[in-house]
């Protein structure tokens, strides 16, 4: 065998890889829960020695291919990405399939199987937003595929599974508690790419019109870094009036404008109650809308297995639930 012959070790594995040898043998005997960027690194430095790693006795895996925006720079270091692979590797493991994870490049538009020895994948999970030639490249191939996605499908909408956050059921969660909360007039700080949530807020405030939403209060950014959600409060507190409520994209966002703003003297929550989302109960300072990302994960996983299983199913959209968190116990009230 070849491994024999060359008489790799895993102490060699480790020690090129940067890593403990406990960490190579989970690798090894596909143990869940391990950094996936440990294990590429663990899996390319086996690669790069020749060392060929033991086949299970079905060898089919599952590919995880995350399509990063262009801003996202260190997708596999994203705590976001880790619990999604974890919740897809607890649906994998059960049925003795592997797990492999691979980041594209921006706007990627094809993935060469060979290259990377995916030949033995079975199915594919698109976390992001892919490609429409990726997309139908991979249609073309007949490989089974479902696209994990954060908010609502783009464009290959309605021909693809599709598992996603109910965004109008966040909304709606989301306005009840500002209505419990007396709050008058929301604002929002979202990047481009989040800037549909909105359409749920207005809608449930067409049924019960508790609040307003005014355009000047709606501030849409270009990425999903933290420094243009910062350059827009500045923006923000510039304004002579402020809305009551803000809805911020994503919890480290809405954490440094917390700061910012208690510095520049607006209180909150009790000028401004700030509101944004969150993927693990972990975020724990600031009232969060839950969109739990090792259970999209999980059903991104359990719903290619149904598409393994029966090529033919008709394509379907999963929506995760919502669940609100970081609530204090007595409720906040408008003031002015």
């Amino acid at each position: 065998m070849a491994n024999e012959h060359k008489k790799i070790t895993m102490t060699d594995i480790a020690s090129r890889a940067g890593v403990s040898q406990s960490t190579v043998s989970r690798v090894l005997n596909r143990h869940s829960g391990i950094d996936p960027r440990k294990t590429g690194r663990v899996l390319k430095t086996m690669k790069d020695l020749g060392y060929e790693m033991p086949k299970p006795a079905s060898a089919a895996r599952i590919g995880v291919l995350f399509c990063p925006l262009p801003e996202q720079k260190q997708l596999m270091e994203m705590d976001f990405h880790i619990k999604i692979m974890e919740g897809i590797e607890s649906v994998a493991f059960r049925q003795s399939l592997g797990c492999f994870p691979y980041s594209l490049s921006f706007d990627a538009d094809t993935f060469d199987r060979a290259k990377y020895g995916w030949d033995e994948i079975v199915g594919l999970i698109l976390v992001g937003r892919p490609s429409p030639k990726l997309v139908a490249d991979i249609e073309k191939d007949g490989i089974p595929y479902v696209i994990l996605e954060g908010g609502f499908p783009p464009d290959y909408s309605g021909r693809s599974d599709m598992v996603c956050p109910d965004e109008y059921e966040t909304a709606r969660v989301a306005c009840d508690y500002l209505e419990r909360n007396r709050r008058k007039r929301v604002g929002f700080i979202l990047s481009e790419i989040f800037r549909h949530r909105i359409d749920g807020y207005r809608l449930q405030l067409m049924r019960r019109p508790f609040a307003e939403i005014r355009d000047e209060d709606i501030f849409i950014v270009p990425t999903t870094s933290t420094a243009d959600h910062i350059d827009a409060a500045y923006e923000f507190i510039r304004r002579k009036e402020h809305p009551d409520a803000l809805v911020v994209s994503y919890y480290g966002a809405a954490l440094a404008l917390k700061q910012i703003f208690e510095h520049h003297g607006i209180r909150i929550p009790d000028d401004l109650l700030l509101l944004t989302y969150a993927h693990t109960k972990a975020q724990d300072q600031i009232p969060s809308l839950l969109h739990d990302a090792r259970e999209l994960g999980y059903k991104a996983g359990k719903r290619l297995l149904e598409k393994i299983a029966d090529p033919a199913d008709p394509p379907q959209k999963t929506l995760t639930g919502v669940e609100l968190i970081n609530v204090p116990s007595t409720k906040y009230t408008h003031r002015g």
